[in-house]
């Protein structure tokens, strides 16, 4: 339809979305003020968390508050630094269902010579933070 407004997508004029932001989204948008509402985006929230990540957005978050100071970067004049939400949801991606680093590209945006960054350095640091608490392991020698 010339002169209607519209524009017809295609792949070339989509905005590149991911979950976590359309999680982001549903819990802040300020036109759902009823609490009904807010219940139900709440919901809709965690249920695509859940589906990306294999886990509740209350484990995320836990985890991320673990984490966070170990994955954080600081900006710099060129770019802003990729967000510990972001890493800390790129490797549980990637651990929750081994997505190929290039799959995992095209899902956050993210080039895959910093992927293959990120990932090692996440693993490194929830296996830190959490060894001593929730990870046992028993080392038997084989003689």
């Amino acid at each position: 339809m010339a002169g209607s407004g519209f524009v017809k997508a295609t792949s070339g004029n989509l905005p590149a979305v991911d979950v976590l932001m359309v999680a982001e989204f549903m819990k802040r948008d300020k036109r759902f003020n009823i609490a009904e509402d807010k219940i139900h985006l709440k919901n809709c929230a965690n249920t695509l968390l859940k589906n990306c990540l294999r886990m509740s957005e209350t484990d995320f978050n836990f985890l991320l508050q673990l984490v966070s100071d170990k994955i954080s970067k600081l900006n710099t004049n060129m770019r802003d630094s990729i967000k510990a939400r972001e890493r800390l949801a790129l490797t549980l991606r990637f651990l929750a269902t081994g997505d190929s680093y290039h799959s995992l590209m095209y899902l956050f945006r993210i080039p895959v010579c910093t992927i293959s960054k990120i990932i090692p350095e996440c693993c490194e640091a929830l296996n830190e933070v959490l060894k001593n608490d929730y990870f046992k392991v028993s080392i038997k020698r084989f003689c």
